[in-house]
């Protein structure tokens, strides 16, 4: 058979085994968290790493509370549920648009045309999260010594994001596995 082991334990293969992950991805075998992990080990990205960590996409743009549970459902900021609105990202219910990069998002159309038209060779994509940004997002679990040598050398508090919706509102960058997995 096509197991593995000894000793008179046989493990056999998950289903998909053998198959290059887009293919398994594509037949729902690896979740998209899973898939987007090998695809920045792919890239040589490495979870820990400031200057070149795994990128991922924010998947909520915070405009409401999305409950993930199977009953599912929104609450806008005031705890009504079910609140909708007229604003496009409302009628996402939460979701953030992946059509758009985040840079693409935060800076505009016009702004990414000019990182085009001065970028040698012309890319739409701007460098990967710095390792300023990357601080940044893990300031809360940083010793403050490092966060000093990164960041400033004098410490506020108050001038790093107060929450993670704060977070995604400052930043252009996507997001990276520390909001999708613990540490």
């Amino acid at each position: 058979g096509r197991g593995f082991g000894g000793g008179g334990v046989t493990i056999l293969p998950y289903p998909g085994y053998g198959d290059v992950p887009t293919v398994q991805w594509q037949r729902g075998q690896l979740t998209n968290l899973c898939y987007l992990v090998m695809l920045n080990a792919a890239a040589g990205r490495t979870v820990g790493d400031p200057a070149n960590p795994p990128i991922f996409p924010w998947a909520t743009d915070f405009s409401v509370r999305i409950d993930a549970s199977p009953a599912g459902g929104t609450t806008d900021a005031g705890g009504k549920f079910g609140a909708s609105s007229s604003s496009s990202s409302d009628s996402r219910g939460g979701w953030r648009d992946l059509s758009k990069s985040k840079f693409r998002l935060k800076k505009g159309d016009e702004q990414l045309d000019q990182t085009f038209a001065h970028a040698s060779p012309p890319h739409h994509i701007p460098e990967s999260i710095c390792e300023l940004t990357y601080t940044v997002y893990r300031a809360r679990c940083l010793p403050i010594d490092h966060l000093r040598s990164i960041v400033r050398k004098d410490f506020v508090s108050g001038h790093y994001p107060g929450s993670v919706r704060a977070l995604y509102d400052w930043t252009p960058d996507e997001a990276t596995i520390e909001f999708y997995a613990p540490s």
